[in-house]
């Protein structure tokens, strides 16, 4: 996996529509000094966060879950289960972030339209 600078290059140029060049930017924070190294992830738009994350958030707004199909893979993963849902309420966080890139920089043009 590339450095965080890296990627961000990656997103923000080379698989970025020239006309939201400059407009979106990604910010991916991992805090060193906390004992779990946990942290956070956000898209801006103009410097405003449009899409936003933590660690924290997959237990402190788990009573906003539906209490659907996904619901105990949502609580149960080792990353958070990432759908609608989950980037509404912020449930995900930098190592979504990372996973995401992974698999979409790795994975063919056609599954990535889909």
């Amino acid at each position: 996996m590339p450095a965080w600078s890296g990627i961000r290059h990656k997103l923000e140029t080379e698989y970025l529509a020239p006309s939201l060049r400059g407009h979106i930017q990604y910010f991916v924070t991992t805090y060193s000094k906390s004992p779990d190294h946990e942290g956070r992830a956000a898209i801006r738009y103009n410097g405003k966060e449009i899409i936003k994350g933590n660690y924290w958030n997959q237990y402190v707004k788990a009573h906003l879950f539906p209490k659907d199909d996904t619901y105990e893979r949502r609580m149960h993963e080792g990353f958070p289960f990432i759908d609608n849902t989950a980037l509404e309420l912020g449930v995900f966080d930098q190592r979504c972030f990372y996973q995401a890139f992974d698999e979409f920089e790795n994975q063919n043009i056609d599954k990535s339209l889909v």
